[in-house]
């Protein structure tokens, strides 16, 4: 969805709440997995479009980390759609925009994958690839064809954030061109080469490192001048179809951003003495303080994401509390306000609603095991069909926009991590793999065709 938060939005309307609502049933025990057919790699990054067609997961693939993708129903007919040896990255395209540079050669499409997102248009994934020794961001649609690079050559690229609302746009960072001294200059007119990087992050990371998406992280190019190059990274507004590129901001000293679901940027993160500091960002460009995050708190505090209104910046925020909690920051006033703690754990993942960007639930960690909280009512019955797969962490990955389908995985106890695909109409989850990142034989126990389906109902 790494300490995953299941987000796409935040909340609307602030409650005060100490603890979730809903009592925890017994766990059932675990159905008893099928045969493994095929032994695979382990799968990571393992996403569901936002359609809730399709999956999408890193796994090896000859050379190097390679991008895969599978109906929803069907991980068995996965195909490699990027990466080193995938189809894709053998065609040639041509880039788009201006100063992209030059045709896709296999060279270009056939780097490692280490990082990518399910784009709100398409459907297509959006992928970053080692690119001449330099991530870049590609696309590639999902139902085949040619990889298309999505930003110029030699430039690091990462992906910072996507949004529903703006289905053809995504907010990015790119470097210094290596070896160019490439800057864009800023709304003053003058170049940015001298400005002060700031706090480097993994360039080939995909969305940013304190918000939504914050797990989606890859290795990076590995490259020294590489690495030297992306410290400079200067954001901007990137068209999904044409590749034009439009500046929002030359990066003189922030280390991330939070922008939010009109991609507009709101907050940025900068690295200072004794801690971070917030800043906001005022209608025309000024930065003002925001927050402050004390050196000994940034492992326990980290930016979520905004409402749907962008009212709101929510945080996982162990700030002078025992425990962290889920803390919504009015924008305009800078007001603090937990939104859910738990006394007995610190508060791990959230829940939001696809759309409406409101918290569903939270899940707050008690001597090393997981426990999910009620926040809203309309999840109740999920959550408790959902626990019925078995005692172990549950997961809740990805959710399609429509909210019919939801991304699960189960990590029992006494056993490796098992994904599954539920249907919240029919109350029924379906074992897609588990294991070690083996295939789930298609057949039942009783040689039934089809993949196993276990109905979960509430207690």
């Amino acid at each position: 969805m790494r300490l995953r938060s299941v987000w796409c939005g935040a909340v609307g309307a602030l409650t005060m709440l100490s603890c979730g609502s809903a009592e925890e049933p017994a766990p059932a025990p675990p159905a008893p997995p099928s045969r493994p057919a095929v032994a695979e790699p382990a799968r990571t990054d393992v996403r569901l479009s936002p359609d809730g067609s399709w999956l999408a997961f890193l796994a090896a693939a000859e050379g190097g980390p390679g991008l895969w993708l599978a109906p929803a129903g069907d991980p068995g007919a996965a195909r490699l759609v990027a990466g080193p040896g995938s189809p894709a990255a053998a065609e040639g395209d041509g880039d788009p925009g201006a100063e992209s540079g030059g045709a896709l050669s296999a060279a270009d499409g056939a780097g490692r994958v280490t990082a990518f997102r399910w784009a709100y248009s398409g459907p297509r994934l959006l992928y970053v690839a080692a690119s001449g020794g330099v991530p870049r961001l590609f696309a590639v649609a999902a139902a085949g064809g040619a990889s298309r690079p999505l930003t110029p050559a030699g430039r690091p690229a990462r992906l910072v954030h996507l949004s529903p609302s703006r289905p053809g746009q995504a907010v990015v960072e790119l470097g210094v061109e290596l070896g160019g001294g490439h800057r864009e200059k800023g709304e003053d007119g003058a170049a940015g080469e001298d400005a002060a990087p700031g706090e480097t992050g993994d360039p080939a990371s995909g969305e940013g490192r304190g918000g939504e998406g914050a797990g989606v992280r890859g290795s990076g190019a590995g490259a020294s001048d590489a690495a030297a190059a992306a410290a400079i990274r200067d954001l901007y507004l990137l068209d999904l179809d044409s590749g034009a590129l439009e500046l929002i901001v030359v990066n003189d000293r922030f280390s991330d951003w939070g922008v939010d679901g009109d991609l507009d940027l709101r907050l940025a993160f900068e690295t200072a003495a004794g801690g971070v500091r917030v800043s906001q960002r005022g209608e025309t460009g000024e930065w003002v303080d925001f927050s402050w995050i004390p050196a000994e708190e940034k492992g326990r505090t980290r930016f979520l994401g905004f409402d749907g209104g962008a009212g709101v910046a929510y945080f996982l925020d162990g700030r002078g509390r025992d425990r962290v909690a889920l803390v919504g920051s009015h924008v305009i006033s800078g007001r603090a306000e937990v939104v859910f703690q738990d006394p007995a754990g610190d508060v791990g993942e959230v829940l939001f609603h696809p759309l409406r960007a409101t918290p569903q639930a939270a899940a707050a960690g008690r001597n090393g095991r997981q426990r999910w909280l009620l926040l809203d009512e309309e999840v109740r019955g999920d959550l408790a069909r959902l626990r019925a797969l078995g005692a172990g962490d549950l997961e809740i990955v990805d959710r399609a926009l429509d909210d019919r389908r939801w991304l699960v995985a189960l990590v029992p106890w006494d056993g490796p991590r098992r994904f599954y695909l539920y249907d919240r109409e029919a109350g029924t989850a379906e074992l897609l793999f588990g294991g070690r990142g083996h295939l789930l034989a298609a057949a039942g126990e009783d040689g039934s065709e089809g993949a196993p389906k276990r109905r979960v109902s509430s207690p």
